[in-house]
């Protein structure tokens, strides 16, 4: 997806050494959760909601989001979206926060449209220092 649209690798989530453990960090979080689009044993898109050090305790942010390009217009990236926001609502988080690039800007413009508003600065301590947008809602 980033070679697909050109954003920044550095300082970004593609090069954040701590992706290649996900299983690892969401299996030993219970305040967190990923989930996976899967057709006949294909993988279209995932989804999911952390505690990313550093937001406050009520703040989740929404991680990993991507989608395949055969998977888009089909209501997937909704779907994933939507179950990640209540779940994330069920387990107690009253705030999302997502971190974006502009080159991102269907997404980006999918969280507005869900209610997201543009913060000045960034949130809590993800390390992806490369990120221009950064968003939050009340859930």
């Amino acid at each position: 997806m980033f070679e697909e649209f050109g954003a920044p690798k550095e300082n970004s989530v593609y090069s954040d050494k701590a992706t290649d453990f996900r299983f690892e960090t969401f299996s030993e979080n219970k305040k967190s959760e990923y989930f996976v689009a899967e057709q006949n044993g294909k993988i279209l898109g995932g989804c999911g909601y952390f505690p990313t050090e550093g937001l406050p305790a009520d703040c989740a942010e929404i991680v990993k989001f991507y989608l395949c390009p055969d998977s888009r217009g089909m209501k997937i990236g909704t779907k994933l979206f939507s179950l990640a926001e209540e779940c994330a609502r069920l387990a107690g988080y009253k705030k999302l926060y997502i971190e974006s690039f502009p080159q991102f800007s269907s997404a980006v413009s999918m969280y507005k449209k869900n209610g997201f508003t543009e913060l000045s600065s960034r949130l809590g301590n993800s390390g992806h220092t490369a990120t221009t947008i950064h968003l939050i809602k009340e859930i």
